[in-house]
């Protein structure tokens, strides 16, 4: 039976795991090529420019395009601040980064299929406007701090306007060399969650995850997780593993899904550093609207999936 535990386990780490890595890249890549090219430019230049539902949901699109790790997000808010951009462009890209999460993205594809993204897709993109829309008709932009640059972070320039876009073998370059640099910064969260994931898959019993969440209420499962994962640093990128696990498992999707985009979007570092740029009140709205934003997601998995 050990045997069978650890070969259970091995296979894991060879197969899900060399597909989690492959993915990993071609998305970094499709990320990093996307901001390099024309349609980065444009989209810089139009979320500037566009306010309302038209400037929220191209926000939408630029939060759903950056790269794994929340790091990137703050300094792009500060730039986005520092030039004069609406609150509800800016928030709705500050809630889109986490709530549309690659993570999540790449475990519907594997469990549930394309249909399965485009449905998350289309209602994480939803939540994330209309919290920037309710952040603007409130007026909580008076609750936004007049700072400089945070220390330690770059003044990311949100506007691509002015950039030339490379090559296309340049862009590709760039991208594979960046892509590859993301995989070796996150690398150590990806190898721990594959560890964790190894080993539920190899010494869990199959149904034990299953006979767990059955013994709760449905209704309960999933807001906990979205609360359980808001204090935490929950890496997508070594919780991703964990979670293909754990639905491989027989563990409902829906609080996997809450978990990871509650975990991704309230860190601690992310929440001290958005403490340089919010006020009190507007830091609660972005933590309620992502553990709620979780909460639905979760609950649509579930009763969809």
């Amino acid at each position: 039976m050990e045997a069978a535990n650890w070969q259970a386990a091995l296979r894991f780490i060879v197969f899900d795991g060399a597909l989690l890595v492959g993915l990993f890249l071609l998305v970094t890549m499709g990320v990093l090529l996307i901001q390099q090219r024309s349609a980065g430019k444009k989209l810089g230049k139009g979320i500037r420019e566009q306010r309302g539902l038209r400037g929220a949901t191209l926000a939408a699109v630029g939060g759903a395009v950056t790269p794994f790790c929340s790091c990137s997000t703050v300094p792009l808010l500060n730039g986005m601040l520092k030039a004069d951009f609406p609150l509800s462009v800016a928030f709705t890209f500050l809630v889109a980064s986490p709530v549309i999460n690659e993570g999540v993205i790449l475990l519907l594809f594997l469990s549930a299929g394309v249909l399965a993204v485009a449905g998350y897709l289309v209602l994480a993109g939803a939540l994330s406007i209309t919290a920037g829309l309710l952040v603007q008709r409130f007026r909580l932009g008076r609750f936004v701090r007049d700072r400089g640059p945070i220390a330690g972070l770059p003044n990311a320039e949100a506007d691509l306007s002015n950039r030339t876009p490379p090559s296309w073998r340049q862009s590709l370059e760039l991208a594979w060399h960046g892509a590859w640099a993301e995989l070796r910064n996150l690398g150590p969260w990806l190898a721990v969650g594959i560890g964790v994931g190894a080993i539920i898959y190899g010494w869990v019993p199959a149904d034990w995850f299953a006979r767990v969440g059955r013994s709760f209420p449905e209704w309960l499962m999933i807001p906990a997780a979205s609360f359980l994962a808001a204090p935490l640093y929950v890496s997508p990128v070594a919780a991703l593993p964990v979670g293909f696990a754990l639905v491989e498992k027989g563990l409902d999707i829906g609080p996997v899904i809450a978990f990871l985009v509650a975990g991704a979007g309230i860190s601690l570092p992310e929440m001290i550093l958005l403490g340089h740029l919010f006020r009190w009140p507007l830091m609660l709205a972005h933590i309620s609207t992502v553990v709620l934003s979780a909460t639905a997601l979760g609950y649509a998995a579930t009763w969809l999936l």
